[in-house]
This record gives structure tokens, sequence and C-alpha cells, in this order.
């Protein structure tokens, strides 16, 4: 297999086993990063021979990746918010802020409803 389609298999798979995508482009090469298992990987040119036989995460693990992404949503959000000047639109990402800020809690409280 030509090595660009591995390593979209792999980070496939990665993600697949809870890796999150990194905002911030790799610094030597500007290509896409995901965290996995507290290792920071570029998709681009970082050695993933190792990836492929990682094992999964824990769901702690996942349930932590997933609350970081949110978070970082809820940022995002917030930073439209406090340049929005429509109020429909002010109405929508409250909305959403809500929606996240519930998520949270749910992931906190992984037993409850």
């Amino acid at each position: 297999m030509e090595e660009g389609k591995q390593r979209i298999v792999v980070g496939t798979d990665l993600m697949r086993k809870g890796a999150t995508m990194l905002r911030e482009a790799c610094p030597r090469c500007g290509g896409l990063q995901v965290k996995y298992q507290k290792r920071t990987l570029c998709m681009n040119c970082g050695d993933l021979s190792d990836a492929a036989t990682m094992a999964e995460t824990s769901t702690v693990d996942t349930l932590t990746s997933l609350k970081d992404l949110i978070l970082v949503k809820v940022d995002q959000a917030a930073v439209l918010l406090r340049k929005e000047t429509d109020p429909q639109r002010q109405s929508d990402l409250a909305s959403l802020l809500l929606k996240y800020v519930e998520l949270i809690g749910r992931l906190e409280r992984p037993d409850s409803k």
C-alpha cells in the first residue's frame, strides 16, 4: 500500500480508537496532528510505525478527550457570541453553548440520564 494511503488508514484507525484531532498544525511540516494516549502524532511527517499496534484507549481516556473537545468548542462559540450583533444568531449561539454545558455535565456524571 502506498505510504499516503497507509497514513490515512492509520489515522482513521487511531480516530476510531479515541484519538482527537488537534487544531494546531505540525510545527515541522504544517500537517494534521492527532493526540492519542498522551502522544501527539503528525499524520504527515510523524513516525506512525507503532501507532497501528497501540492499545485502545480506556473509556475514561475517551471521555476526557471528548470533554476537551467540547471545551474547545465552548471557547470557539463564546468568541463568536462576543462578536455577534444579530439577536437571532446570539440566541442560536447561546443555545449551542447550553447544549455544550449539558454535555459536559453528563460526561462528568455518566450514570445520570
